[in-house]
């Protein structure tokens, strides 16, 4: 990963962390959508926002790995934090249901559910 592109991964984490209420985030899985091509989110609480729901994107998928790496490898060098890495996005949206118990994390639950169950069909 290019410096910049650190860089870059360090300039989007950086407000996440001053404004996390708890020192708890939920890290997504890589996924791809195509209006904004592959993604991933980062989940915490923010003070006087509640659950919150940041995206990063990228266009490529290698380059995503990368940032989603640099973003677990950042998070582990500083400061105590409690981190979930998930690698489904149902299995994140339930986990952020309970550590944040709120309508928007309910609606993002089912929204999941609704989504993978249209998928199987």
């Amino acid at each position: 990963m290019s410096r910049s592109s650190w860089d870059g991964v360090l300039t989007w984490l950086a407000p996440i962390l001053a404004e996390s209420e708890d020192r708890v985030l939920v890290i997504g899985p890589i996924a791809h959508r195509a209006d904004c091509g592959w993604y991933f989110t980062l989940v915490s609480c923010r003070r006087g926002r509640g659950m919150s729901i940041d995206e990063m994107q990228c266009e490529d998928r290698s380059t995503m790995d990368k940032a989603r790496t640099a973003l677990i490898a950042e998070l582990y060098h500083g400061p105590p934090r409690i981190v979930h890495i998930m690698d489904d996005e149902l299995d994140q949206a339930r986990i952020c249901e309970l550590l944040w118990p709120s309508r928007q994390a309910t609606e993002l639950r089912i929204a999941v559910e609704r989504e993978r169950r249209s998928s199987l069909h």
